[in-house]
This record gives structure tokens, sequence and C-alpha cells, in this order.
């Protein structure tokens, strides 16, 4: 992964923003789906899929399935966030930190963030990273680890 010019950074960039907004198109796409299906069947494939999943009842569950599945991912994000705000909001009010030591803190927080699951959340901590310390060393984390191994003690934001 490594070091990344601007231009494919805001490459990355850009394909999230498409990949979001086509995780949006494809839920609308099923919402209307299943809005549409059982007025015209044969135009829609319903009546093939409830044969196959065996009945109006298993098409309903097969959506309400996987609507509960995206929610557990949108839940589990906001979950992570707010894990890691906790926890460096608390660690610089328990030990009275000054500026410097939270940024220390928050720059530890950052990198952990470049292994989260989500790309929005990586490329956030990426930016941040990027932001507070005036480094560009690209999405690797090893890198980040190793730079900062190397310079923690002597860090000024």
């Amino acid at each position: 992964m490594g070091n990344r010019s601007p231009s494919s950074r805001e490459q990355v960039l850009e394909m999230e923003r498409k990949l979001g907004n086509l995780a949006v198109w494809f839920l609308i796409i099923i919402g209307l789906w299943l809005v549409l299906s059982p007025v015209a069947p044969e135009y829609t494939g319903y009546g093939w899929l409830r044969g196959v999943l065996g009945g109006e009842g298993a098409v309903a569950r097969f959506f309400v399935g996987f609507l509960f599945l995206y929610f557990a991912g949108i839940v589990r994000e906001k979950n992570e966030v707010r894990h890691l705000l906790r926890h460096l909001v608390s660690g610089a009010r328990s030990s009275g930190e000054g500026e410097e030591e939270q940024a220390r803190t928050a720059v530890e927080l950052l990198i952990n963030g470049l292994g989260a699951d989500r790309p929005e959340t990586r490329a956030a901590a990426l930016e941040n990273l990027q932001r507070l310390t005036g480094q560009d060393l690209g999405d690797d984390q090893e890198a980040w680890q190793q730079w900062w191994a190397d310079n923690r003690a002597g860090f000024r934001p």
C-alpha cells in the first residue's frame, strides 16, 4: 500500500464516495422492488423468487434479514467510532494530560484506526494523521507504527 500520490488518494476517496452512493441506490432499488413485486410478479421475478424461497413469508423473511444485516453494519461502525472517541476523551481527562500528550494519544488512536474494517474509518484516520503530524506515509499502518516508535518522544503537534 505504501506512499500514495495525491491524485491516487483522491481517486480512492472518490471511489469510496461512489460506492457509498451505490449502496444507497441499491437499497432504494430493493425497496422499490419490494413495493412493486406483489403488484406485477411476472415482470419483477417475484413469482420465481417466491417459488425458490418457498412462499411469500420466506421472501419477506429474506429481505427483512438482509435489512437487519445492513443495519447491524451501521450500528457496528457507530459503536466503533463512539468507543474510539470515548477512549480519547476519558484518557485525556483522567490523566490531566497537556495538549502535547493529548495529541500523542490521538496519533496512537488514529494509527490504530488505519487497521479498521471500514474504508471510511481508515480514510478518516489517515486524513487526520496527516493533518496532525504533517507526515504523509500513505495508508500503511506498519509504516506509521514504525514512524511513531521513532518519533513519539520528540513529537510536537
